[in-house]
């Protein structure tokens, strides 16, 4: 019987960090070391994707080449240097200079196999056809007698190219990475697409996709391995970090479902992609705080609050209180912003109607409108002489120190 573990490591990375993608990969791959023979990260792990106009920089290129082998460097220094470490990188096409999308293995202390991405997409929010050169040649890694067909995302999207190739190798598995980013109902169309590719090579496929918010981009996860008949044997939750496990035992004819995670709802699809994508906004650009002018409508009190709060520590969202003139309705709009406020432990300062002016309740020498670690500032301006506009000027500053 052969055998061989793979270890699905699905993960958040970050767009030029390659310290920190590396970091990801050491960490990720020392969890897995005992359960695994192979451990696979997605598209562009050590770079983070998309990279844009970064792949053009020869510098990062080549700290992107050194980086990688410093990590199999470090992997055989552990003592891993046995495992078979797949993740995605920026490489360079010498004959003409520009850079490609990269698949390279790490294993015995050596960056030990590369695969270039064939097919460069070129629509929506993809620009890769401008940036990279296309790869010409198809590739089938052996480990321990298993043949392993390799592929980068759109080369499984199009008809042709590798996986056709592929089909005639007698492959045992077909290993996919993936920087998919979410769309509504993508999930099926992925699974659809998967099981055509499984049929097409006689063989298992692997899917592993990124996860996490990279500026206007979502990556959802939810990476899976289909069966050669198309049952669904593995699947990660969507919109988190995950390391799964799939065994393939090249001597039975179908293989052993593995944990399926549950099709989230489709509208907690959608509230889950945004909230991640603020949340990983703020953190990769260095953000250290939120604030919201709210004014005491449904929108201020139940969407921008929730949406923030929800993967955000409550004491770095600051809600500014937009006062009304008139004292009836102002009594009703201030009563239920505190309400809003209250629910989420955020802290809600009015803004007053005068520059200077101290609000009700002010504790004496004190500035409330100025945060105590200088992150925030609101400042009244001066009202129009009868009184019927009142401006609050917010503004953050030092938020990336």
């Amino acid at each position: 019987m052969s055998t061989t573990r793979f270890a699905l490591a699905q993960i958040d990375t970050c767009v030029g960090d390659l310290d920190g993608n590396a970091a990801k990969v050491m960490a990720t791959t020392r969890m897995a070391r005992e359960r695994a023979d192979v451990v696979v990260f997605p598209e562009m792990t050590l770079t983070g994707y998309p990279i844009e106009d970064l792949a053009l920089r020869a510098t990062f290129r080549e700290a992107a080449w050194n980086k990688a082998n410093e990590l199999a460097a470090q992997l055989e220094s552990e003592g891993m240097g046995g495992l078979y470490v797949v993740v995605g990188t920026v490489g360079t096409d010498h004959a003409n200079g520009k850079p490609r999308n990269r698949l390279v293995v790490l294993h015995g202390g050596l960056v030990w196999a590369g695969y270039d991405k064939h097919f460069l997409p070129n629509y929506g929010v993809f620009d890769e056809f401008r940036i990279f050169s296309a790869g010409e040649r198809h590739a089938v890694l052996s480990i321990d007698g298993v043949r392993v067909g390799l592929a980068i995302c759109e080369d499984i999207w199009q008809d042709g190219g590798p996986v056709a190739e592929l089909a005639a190798e007698h492959i045992d598995v077909l290993l996919t990475i993936n920087g998919s980013p979410y769309e509504e109902g993508k999930t099926q169309t992925r699974l659809d697409l998967a099981r055509r590719r499984a049929a097409e090579v006689h063989a298992p496929m692997i899917y592993v996709n990124q996860v996490g918010g990279q500026d206007d981009l979502v990556f959802d996860g939810g990476t899976f391995v289909v069966d050669t008949d198309g049952t669904l044997l593995q699947r990660s939750p969507m919109f988190m970090e995950d390391l799964a496990y799939f065994t393939l035992d090249t001597d039975r004819e179908h293989q052993e479902v593995c944990e399926v995670a549950p099709r989230m709802d489709p509208d907690e699809e959608v509230y889950t992609a945004c909230v991640l994508g603020l949340k990983d906004y703020m953190a990769k650009n260095g953000f250290t705080g939120v604030c919201l002018g709210l004014s005491g409508g449904i929108g201020g009190r139940r969407g921008g609050r929730r949406q923030c709060v929800r993967h955000l520590d409550a004491e770095h969202v600051f809600v500014a209180r937009l006062e009304r003139r008139r004292r009836r309705s102002g009594r009703q709009h201030r009563g239920a912003l505190r309400r809003a406020a209250d629910q989420t432990d955020v802290r809600c300062v009015p803004a007053a109607a005068r520059a200077g002016r101290r609000v009700r309740g002010e504790p004496a020498g004190a500035h409330p409108r100025r945060h105590c670690h200088g992150l925030l500032e609101l400042q009244g301006c001066a009202c129009t002489r009868d009184r019927e506009q009142v401006r609050a000027r917010l503004r953050l500053f030092d938020n990336l120190r």
